[in-house]
């Protein structure tokens, strides 16, 4: 019997759908956590919003946009995680490029934000 006829048909199409994601572009873990532990993003969200983001290497992330914020950042793999107060956890990637770093939807790639990494804490 061939493979394809004992799997359940719901099971196939997920399958199939999870093996057609784009591929996102990213930087590797390691290079992520290199340059941002320790330094600034300074930018814009998505809706054109300017933000700050400093990244301490301790783990803690403080940040501001329209108001000032905390909360957690890990790596996790390839993939940066913030825990911001109040909110679940938020997974992304970031495309390094130079100075310069996009953070991007896992699934979709779309673009997140985005902005220039900065030594230090220039956000306070």
């Amino acid at each position: 019997m061939p493979i394809a006829r004992s799997i359940p048909f719901f099971a196939l199409a997920a399958l199939t759908a999870c093996l057609s994601l784009p591929q996102v572009a990213r930087t590797p873990g390691a290079t992520v956590q290199q340059m941002l532990s320790g330094a600034s993003v300074v930018g814009a969200l998505a809706d054109g919003t300017s933000y700050c983001e400093f990244h301490d290497p301790g783990g803690l992330v403080v940040g501001r946009d329209t108001e000032v914020y905390a909360g957690t950042w890990r790596m996790n793999g390839d993939s940066i995680c913030y825990t911001y107060t109040g909110e679940a956890t938020d997974c992304q990637f970031v495309q390094i490029n130079g100075t310069r770093a996009v953070f991007v939807d896992m699934l979709g790639g779309a673009t997140l934000s985005q902005g220039n990494i900065v030594p230090g804490n220039v956000c306070s």
